[in-house]
């Protein structure tokens, strides 16, 4: 036993440490900051397993498989310290008790019965949403689990009929808690004591040569996870960065930039650890390409084959860098056109929803983000229509490139510009109107339907007028971090010249871009979402309604709103109060929303491949048999929109955002002094 697991564990180590040596080529990350809420995290969606109990069937099995797996570790345990020390070795404090064998017992069955449900599912019915990229690895799993399990009962047998025929086994919990290991006894007694001896001990070393075999197979392949998943978890984000919501800063600092500094990532040492980390976390259990709206529209783009490519991209030439050999050809290969495609690369939305769903939280958005800044800023290879969008941004400080000004959506309305001589000295919100608000036609409605609301509920509040520009989201999502960064100091230094502190936004890309970027760069505001902002003026009775309604309606969440920002009940307050109807909800809504394919970005590009994103969605939302869709974001409302005339269905069909629902129903008459 000693050989054996001594090989075992050299074997394990040596791959464990092999991987982490590999990690060593990435860029350093602190991630060690808010270790309270890290451990939080681990308690919630490790041993709470919260992501996983979301699936239904599917994450039940998973947390069977995960707890019968912590259980079997005693039993592991206990077989190595029989084979050191004889059977009567005993686990201390827990060995030999009824307790901890019925435990064993009824854990081990547990597993058992999530085995027979995984191979169904993998192998029988052949669900392609649990299918592996490696199934021969998942195999090799499901075979060694069932092996030790099975050796486990049958060794507990001879045991057990060891104890009857008047040998005592100290270690061997009292029979009436071992009913299962008891059928393998009653099985084994229809054989004379010397086979029983037999099959015992070849069980018993079986149990053994599977649990080593597990330790040496586990770290070389997808079942990494065990070990690296709830670390993965652990590292999650940090005080600045929110996967999708909130992305990491790249520090450009163009006057004393090195001659070989790089933006962006490209190569395997260009990404920080915790990019290449998530590769060795992933469980390849299919969840991110199920919500993801580009996978879901025939794209090329897949984020589980995004973490598999990164870790068989690892693997190769893991080896080869820790041989020094980091300079030679082919070793560090850009993974554009080597390993994804550009269609990979800019079919993201940034929905979120890969990030949302995986079990083991990895940051999907960060790593493709990462390498859109390489494209744009290192190699100037991007999408045609991103040139545009760039140029307009920074010529005209609005993606569109609208030369109109930026206060004309607000004629005749009088609102207070902050800044101007003797206007909004105070006020209790300043109002971002954001570039949709301020040039696109269905967005002004929004904007000015929003005042009618602020108004109507007596709320002080200002702009900032010509001196607003665009919040830089866009170009952040594309990748030009660099512009961004441009447009989001200028817009801090504004704002905190003016001393804001609390901004009301009907734009979720906005909002999410003031509310979780901005504090990078020294922009700390209290930020808040129109939905919100009206759902309190009716709870407090600031704001009163006339319930009206124009048919049945739905309300489509947007992504950066609901996902990346967690806000989804405000809009269906706000939707009920003003309507007096209940949404007819889509079949995909809150944290399963699919997403309407404007983020990231994609606003402003053409997709080339497959079905349209706002196509499907629409498509949804049409299904329900709303006379209104209704929407939060006007992002959202343009693709919805334009979904809904490509159906020819705006005659039967109007999107609507909620403040233009909510200013309908205003009681005027309620709302005097």
């Amino acid at each position: 036993m000693a050989v054996i697991l001594l090989a075992g564990l050299g074997a394990f180590a040596h791959a464990i440490i092999s991987r982490f040596r590999w990690l060593a080529v990435a860029k350093p990350e602190v991630r060690w900051d808010e270790i309270p809420s890290r451990i939080e995290r681990v308690v919630e969606n490790v041993f709470g397993q919260k992501k996983l109990l979301q699936r239904g069937w599917r994450g039940a099995m998973h947390v069977m498989f995960f707890y019968g797996f912590i259980v079997l570790q005693t039993v592991m345990l206990q077989v190595v310290g029989e084979g050191l020390f004889g059977f009567d070795f005993k686990l201390p404090f827990v060995g030999g008790t009824a307790g901890l064998g019925l435990m064993q017992e009824v854990f081990s069955a547990i597993v058992l019965v999530a085995i027979g449900m995984a191979t169904w599912q993998r192998y029988i019915k052949k669900n392609p949403h649990v299918k592996a990229h490696s199934e021969f690895d998942a195999l090799v799993v499901l075979c060694g689990i069932s092996g030790l399990i099975i050796t486990y009962f049958i060794t507990n047998g001879m045991l057990i009929n060891m104890r009857l025929a008047g040998t005592e086994v100290a270690s061997l919990p009292p029979i009436d808690a071992l009913p299962i290991s008891g059928l393998a006894a009653k099985a084994l007694a229809v054989f004379s004591p010397g086979i029983q001896s037999f099959f015992g001990h070849a069980s018993f070393w079986l149990h053994a040569a599977f649990f080593v075999s597990m330790l040496i197979w586990i770290p070389r392949g997808k079942h990494f996870h065990l070990i690296s998943g709830p670390m993965n978890v652990f590292f999650n984000g940090n005080a600045t960065h929110k996967s999708g919501a909130a992305l990491k800063k790249t520090e450009i600092d163009l006057e004393n930039m090195a001659d070989d500094a790089v933006f962006g990532a490209s190569t395997l040492d260009q990404f920080s650890w915790k990019s290449l980390f998530d590769s060795y976390a992933c469980t390849e259990c299919g969840r991110c390409q199920d919500q993801c709206p580009a996978y879901n529209t025939g794209k090329a783009l897949t984020p589980k084959g995004l973490q598999v490519e990164f870790r068989k991209e690892l693997e190769r030439a893991g080896p080869l860098l820790i041989q020094g050999k980091k300079d030679e050809e082919g070793v560090l290969r850009p993974f554009i056109e080597n390993v994804f495609s550009e269609e990979f690369l800019w079919s993201c939305t940034t929905c979120g929803a890969c990030v949302q769903e995986c079990p083991v939280d990895i940051e999907h958005i960060d790593t493709i983000v990462e390498m859109r800044r390489y494209q744009v800023m290192m190699a100037s290879k991007f999408p045609k229509e991103a040139t545009a969008i760039f140029k307009n941004l920074e010529r005209k400080g609005n993606p569109w490139g609208v030369s109109d000004s930026r206060v004309d959506w607000a004629k005749g309305l009088n609102i207070p510009v902050l800044g101007q001589d003797g206007e909004a000295k105070d006020f209790e919100v300043l109002y971002w109107v954001g570039c949709a608000g301020s040039f696109d036609d269905a967005a002004k409605k929004t904007a000015r339907a929003l005042v009618d609301v602020l108004r109507a509920a007596k709320v002080s509040f200002a702009t900032i007028g010509k001196s607003e520009t665009c919040t830089g989201d866009p170009a952040r999502r594309l990748g030009n971090e660099m512009l961004f960064q441009t447009l989001a100091q200028q817009n801090v230094d504004t704002l905190n010249s003016l001393g804001v502190t609390k901004i009301l936004s009907h734009c979720p890309h906005c909002f999410n871009t003031l509310a979780n970027e901005y504090p990078q760069f020294g922009g700390n505001f209290t930020v808040v979402h129109h939905s919100e902002f009206i759902a309190e003026l009716l709870r407090t009775g600031r704001l009163k309604l006339l319930p009206k309604a124009e048919g049945t309606i739905t309300y489509h969440d947007s992504c950066y709103l609901g996902r990346h920002n967690g806000i989804y009940e405000a809009p269906r307050e706000t939707i009920a109060a003003a309507t007096g109807l209940d949404l007819v909800e889509m079949p995909r809504n809150k944290e399963k929303g699919f997403c309407c394919g404007a983020g990231g970005g994609r606003m402003w590009l053409e997709e080339h491949a497959g079905k349209r994103v706002n196509i499907e969605r629409t498509e949804e939302a049409l299904g329900t048999g709303a006379r209104e869709i209704a929407a939060a974001c006007p992002f959202c409302a343009t693709m919805l929109t334009d979904g809904v005339k490509d159906k020819n269905k705006e005659e039967d069909v109007k999107v609507v955002d909620i403040a233009q629902i909510v200013a309908r129903s205003i009681d005027h008459h309620a709302m005097k002094p």
